[in-house]
């Protein structure tokens, strides 16, 4: 066993500490206050400035999972959770041996209804551990492919775990050379846990 934060439900992850953060296994880490906070300038869309984020208990609802097919249909059609059903797709988010979250995030709704009645833009599973917080799985409206939701995303966790004091934000598994992976490392002052030590993931083509 070595130094450094253990994931949770056999995930390898990316990790935010108040300084670095870090990954375990093929994962990465972003430090917490390279990050800083999210600014909607570098993330750039108007739409995200009205997000709202709320966190729910680890239940599906039927409006997730037609977000969740919408995504993998345009994102991940050959995917191996392309045939995932509405049965798959509880067990994924219900069936969990720890603390467990559920974040939705829902843009303002243009018609003046309340803000909790905004459009589903975003959800993220999320596993609570006592070191820090671990993206389990996000997804988002294909229709904002553009507006880097799964940067702010991952931001937004990052500010959640500096405000409650958790030293690390576990991004999953980082395979080098896949190209939906790429985007996890473009973090900065990431650690790859490789070789039984955690290093500088330096070169990200150099793995």
């Amino acid at each position: 066993m070595t130094d450094g934060p253990s994931p949770q439900r056999g995930r390898a992850v990316v990790v935010c500490r108040p300084g670095r953060t870090s990954s375990r296994g093929s994962g990465l880490v972003v430090p917490v206050v390279a990050v800083g906070g999210i600014a909607i300038v570098v993330l750039g869309p108007a739409i995200l400035a009205t997000l709202r984020r709320a966190a729910t208990s680890a239940w599906a609802t039927d409006e997730q999972f037609e977000l969740f097919r919408r995504y993998l249909d345009h994102r991940h059609a050959d995917g191996g959770m392309a045939d995932m059903d509405i049965f798959e797709f509880a067990a994924m988010m219900e069936e969990t041996p720890v603390r467990t979250r559920v974040f939705e995030y829902r843009a303002a709704p243009q018609d003046g209804r309340a803000r909790r009645d905004g459009p589903l833009a975003a959800v993220c599973l999320t596993d609570v551990l006592d070191d820090g917080l671990s993206l389990v799985y996000s997804f988002y409206d294909p229709a904002l492919s553009d507006f880097s939701l799964g940067t702010y995303m991952i931001l937004d966790h990052v500010e959640m775990a500096r405000a409650a004091g958790l030293p690390y934000v576990y991004l999953g598994y980082w395979v080098p050379g896949s190209r939906k992976m790429a985007y996890k490392a473009r973090f900065g002052a990431l650690e790859i846990y490789k070789g039984g030590v955690w290093q500088d993931l330096g070169d990200p083509q150099a793995h």
